[in-house]
């Protein structure tokens, strides 16, 4: 049986900057009764969160449960969150993006000594 990564916790909580009290009020959201010591306790390894509680601990840090028992503490942690990347993806991959102009200042024409002309005197 695998062992609960306190380490992996305490690194997604302050991977998102958040303080042992806020953790137990997020968890507070999920209808979990959880205190700053609980959450303390679970990241020094003293305790470990019930079912419930990792299920929650889950879906605050958008992990998989595994997550917090896998042996590695060099994981990488990333959010989830596709919201506007499949329709950034579908518009690289039709060009949209390559085809659509900025304004911008124009350029000035090359002089006949190779330079630009940037004084505006032609």
């Amino acid at each position: 049986m695998r062992k609960f990564n306190g380490n992996r916790l305490r690194a997604m909580r302050e991977q998102r900057c958040y303080s042992l009290s806020q953790v137990a009020r997020l968890m507070k959201l999920r209808g979990r009764e959880v205190t700053k010591q609980a959450v303390a306790h679970w990241e020094s390894g003293n305790n470990a969160p019930g079912a419930e509680n990792l299920v929650a601990l889950s879906e605050l840090f958008d992990v998989p449960i595994d997550v917090f028992f896998a042996p590695r503490s060099n994981y990488v942690f990333v959010r989830r969150d596709y919201d506007g990347l499949t329709e950034l993806i579908e518009k690289f991959s039709n060009h949209e993006l390559l085809e659509v102009g900025l304004p911008g200042p124009e350029l000035p024409e090359p002089s006949r000594k190779g330079r630009a002309d940037i004084s505006g005197e032609g």
